[in-house]
């Protein structure tokens, strides 16, 4: 037995408000979890350059160490000197004679 219930206006109405409503949650729904995983792939990325910043940080202050640059400037053929000349202010470096 099949029970038929007459169309009306209201009915119509309600059956279109209730589609659109589950329609909307369904698509927030979908929007919210979208978001959710974007979040936490830029969470993910975020420690991984937090944690590249903070080793190339420690490379940087042992590249910049003194003990590492002398050691690089000896590489290069770069001495101490063994002699220093000072000179006055009365005498002239680079005037003619």
């Amino acid at each position: 037995m099949i029970i038929k219930y007459p169309k009306t206006k209201r009915g119509t109405f309600w059956w279109l408000t209730m589609s659109i409503f589950v329609i909307s949650v369904v698509v927030f729904t979908i929007e919210t979890a979208t978001s959710g995983a974007r979040l936490a792939k830029l969470e993910h990325m975020e420690r991984e350059l937090a944690s590249e910043n903070a080793e190339l940080s420690t490379k940087l202050v042992g590249f910049s160490s003194l003990s590492s640059l002398e050691a690089k400037s000896q590489e290069l053929g770069f001495v101490s000197p063994q002699k220093i000349i000072y000179i006055g202010r009365a005498e002239g470096f680079a005037k003619l004679p």
